[in-house]
């Protein structure tokens, strides 16, 4: 898009000047919308593509090493559910045809520097961040799989899928939702409970919350109980895409790394690492 700029002028006061747009402004695959990831997306030249080497359906995880710039988050999130929506005209035949739904998480989104410190044990704040993270993951399935459904294919099954889900609980809810969006009305009501246990504890001295699910409980029961309910997601494999997984200390990686050695049975879980860090080299 040109840029169109004013400059004064000794002979008619002003004039207006037309510039190229600097096509390398934007630098980062972070700063990209999903139209500009499509649209920049170079794959391998002749014979077998990237979709052959990441293989996204394979039941084996991945750790994709490389240093900054180097095209991880690119590649990330061209295997993510929006970029498998522009690739298709249905939402739900993309998810049937490529045989699996991305699932993105950048983890600089996480905020992963606040679960440390503030007068508490570090095993507090483990149990604190795998329950932050569980949630994290589910409400973005949860998302994915509300715009993925039709409304006729959801409603015959939506409230047997929401009492399912909430049978992972640990503790019930006192007024169990209905449908999905009651569902991920409640993850964000923990997870905001949880935003103000943490930003406070460094006052309070105090971690006030409670843990509503066993660890790894939503991130392998939600994909099991879609597949177990629902015909279209039956065969589905869920691909969760970590980004920026260095940004996590050595507790909250060693958590992912547990969650992709436990997999589970109708869950597939993709780690992803980035950048190298000099003790990798």
């Amino acid at each position: 898009m040109p840029i169109f700029r004013r400059y004064p002028s000794s002979t008619r006061g002003w004039h207006v000047t037309q510039e190229a747009s600097n096509p390398f402004d934007i630098t980062k695959a972070v700063d990209f919308d999903d139209q500009q990831i499509s649209d920049y997306w170079v794959d391998l030249p002749g014979g077998p593509g990237f979709r052959d080497l990441v293989k996204p359906t394979s039941p084996m995880p991945m750790l994709v090493l490389g240093g900054k710039g180097s095209g991880k988050t690119h590649l990330l999130r061209f295997f993510s559910y929006p970029l498998q929506k522009l690739r298709h005209v249905d939402p739900n035949s993309a998810i049937r045809a490529e045989g699996y739904v991305g699932v993105y998480l950048r983890c600089g989104g996480l905020n992963a520097s606040r679960f440390w410190g503030k007068g508490q044990r570090q095993d507090a704040w483990a149990t604190l961040f795998q329950q932050y993270m569980d949630i994290w993951l589910a409400q973005l399935f949860l998302g994915i799989a509300g715009d993925a459904l039709k409304a006729e294919m959801l409603a015959p099954r939506e409230a047997l899928l929401c009492k399912s889900i909430v049978d992972l609980f640990d503790i019930a809810p006192p007024n169990p939702p209905q449908t999905l969006s009651e569902l991920a009305s409640l993850f964000r009501d923990w997870q905001r409970s949880l935003d103000v246990a943490i930003n406070n504890a460094a006052l309070t001295r105090r971690l006030d919350t409670l843990i509503h699910i066993s660890p790894g409980r939503l991130v392998f029961g939600i994909p099991q109980v879609f597949a177990r309910t629902l015909e279209s997601f039956n065969g589905i494999q869920v691909l969760y895409l970590i980004d920026e997984f260095e940004n996590l200390d050595e507790h909250q990686q060693r958590y992912v790394n547990t969650l992709i050695r436990e997999k589970g049975s109708a869950l597939f879980f993709q780690g992803w690492r980035s950048p190298v860090r000099h003790s990798d080299l």
